[in-house]
């Protein structure tokens, strides 16, 4: 209740930074390169990854030095993967459950998502975005009918030194508050929550302030392979 009040007594300055961001951001394509492939050598696994412009790899020239290349780079040492990258830059919670309708179904072992920056930085609450968050896990279930689905979670904004305060800090916390409603809501079995637990320095950053870079990545893509490996090796 007080952080909606102190939202709605900052909105104004809160709309004049956003606009303010947005018109000296640099923007940054998605990464170059393949999106679907087969790699490596050992046990069989089907990967999907699906979200915005994180999982599409803004903030690095190609995919492999993105989040798609790095962990299908790692998970090669061990398996045999076929992989799919569904992902674009601008997309929210909502956009992504539309897409999904228009993919056609097929069994993937993992289904990795990314997505909720877009919705952190709209007007989007906690409990409607938890609603729209079992919405694409169901969706996910019932098209492609995973063995595990890791919900990546949005990174910790009040970190990110190119957003101005006090920006910056109600976005922070407006992502704490989206985190730990998401890891509170996950208790099915065979759906894990990974958070973005390790330090955001400058660089792990893109150029942007905003989007990952190559180091942050890598990160990320350990992280989200030993889920993977503990899951499927062990």
């Amino acid at each position: 209740m007080l952080s909606l009040l102190m939202n709605i007594m900052l909105s104004p300055i809160l709309v004049m930074q956003g606009c303010w961001v947005k018109w000296r951001a640099v923007k940054l394509p998605e990464a170059k390169g393949e999106r679907s492939g087969i790699e490596g050598y050992g046990k069989p696994l089907s990967l999907l990854i699906l979200g915005d412009s994180a999982a599409a790899g803004v903030g690095v020239s190609i995919q492999k030095q993105a989040l798609s290349g790095q962990l299908v780079q790692q998970l090669s040492q061990n398996f045999h993967i076929k992989w799919m990258l569904i992902a674009k830059s601008g997309i929210n919670s909502p956009m992504l459950i539309e897409h999904l309708s228009t993919v056609p179904a097929l069994h993937f072992d993992v289904v990795i998502t990314s997505i909720g920056v877009n919705d952190v930085t709209r007007t989007t609450q906690v409990k409607a975005w938890l609603k729209i968050q079992q919405q694409i896990r169901q969706e996910i279930i019932a098209k492609f009918s995973p063995s595990l689905i890791i919900v990546s979670a949005p990174p910790p904004m009040q970190h990110f030194k190119v957003l101005p305060n006090p920006l910056r800090t109600c976005l922070g916390h407006k992502v704490v508050q989206f985190n730990q409603a998401l890891k509170n809501d996950i208790k099915q079995k065979g759906i894990l929550y990974a958070s973005l637990d390790f330090p955001i320095e400058d660089d792990l950053l893109a150029e942007d302030g905003f989007h990952p870079g190559a180091k942050m990545y890598s990160l990320w893509a350990q992280k989200l392979a030993r889920n993977i490996e503990q899951q499927f090796l062990t």
